[in-house]
């Protein structure tokens, strides 16, 4: 089963339409279940367009989102650019949820 925490730390979570992502967040459900059934894997809430898998370091599973998708969940909530960032990195990125705790990647794009 797929756990969705706020992942916020000081502030509450932006608004989240939910209706607009309860497919996705059943299609997650469903392969966490499938894939990790012994496993709590968390999902941040609002931002399931933005996961991208799941890694594993010594039989740790960690939740892996995509940093820029999720500024840009932030960014289509209302939020400019720079108050997307500073939320993200200070009330999400920084949130501890213990060993289960998802990571955020920077993407690396080298030049062609």
């Amino acid at each position: 089963m797929v756990a969705v925490p706020s992942l916020c730390c000081g502030e509450k979570a932006p608004f989240f339409n939910k209706k607009m992502n309860n497919n996705l967040l059943k299609q997650l459900d469903d392969w966490v279940s499938e894939s990790y059934p012994d496993q709590e894997i968390l999902i941040a809430n609002g931002f399931e367009e933005a996961f991208l898998g799941v890694a594993v370091q010594c039989n740790n599973h960690i939740p892996i989102f995509s940093k820029a998708k999720c500024i840009n969940i932030l960014v289509s909530q209302g939020m400019s650019y720079d108050e997307a960032e500073e939320f993200f990195e200070f009330n999400v990125q920084s949130a501890w949820h213990g060993s289960s705790t998802p990571a955020f990647i920077d993407m690396f794009y080298p030049e062609k």
